[in-house]
Order: structure tokens, then sequence, then C-alpha cells
């Protein structure tokens, strides 16, 4: 099983109604809300069947980061892509 974490930025009449362990649809999957800070939602994809590894591709003598890791590639390509609009709004720059 598979565990995606991901933060997502909520508008503000949005995060005063949402609690922790709420499920909230975010793009075609059901979202649950791990945690919340100010206008911040940390939540989790438990996706039963769907896997993917962290890294999937040729590991340096350094190791592989976050940074250049293949599901960060995944989420900010394909899933990113295939969001309407409205849920690419909701989510926010990390630098």
């Amino acid at each position: 099983m598979e565990t995606i974490f991901h933060s997502i930025q909520m508008s503000s009449d949005a995060h005063k109604a949402l609690e922790t362990g709420d499920v909230i649809k975010f793009g075609d999957c059901d979202w649950c809300v791990l945690d919340i800070q100010g206008e911040w939602a940390m939540v989790f994809l438990d996706a039963p069947g769907e896997t993917m590894p962290f890294h999937d591709g040729v590991i340096n003598k350094d190791g592989i980061t976050w940074e250049n890791c293949t599901l960060r590639h995944y989420l900010n390509n394909e899933f990113y892509d295939s969001l309407g609009e409205r849920d690419k709004a909701w989510i926010g720059s990390v630098m």
C-alpha cells in the first residue's frame, strides 16, 4: 500500500470547516486531513493497489533525496497536470 503526503492551501472559508481526520476530494482521490496549521492542511492518500516507489531510477553514490526522486517528479508533473484548475489553486508553493 502506498501512502502519499501533500500540503494544500485552503481558502479562508474551507479551513474554518475542516478538521483533522476529515476526508476531502482532491483530484480524483479522497485524501485524509492529517494536520491543519493556519490556512495549510497536510493531507495523505492511502491508495490500496496503487504503488509508486520513492525512486525507481539509478541511485548514485550520494543516495536519493526528495529533491531528485521520481515520486516528486510524478507529483509535480503528471499528477499536477491531471488536476483541474480549482484543485491546482489549492496547492501551495514550496521553496
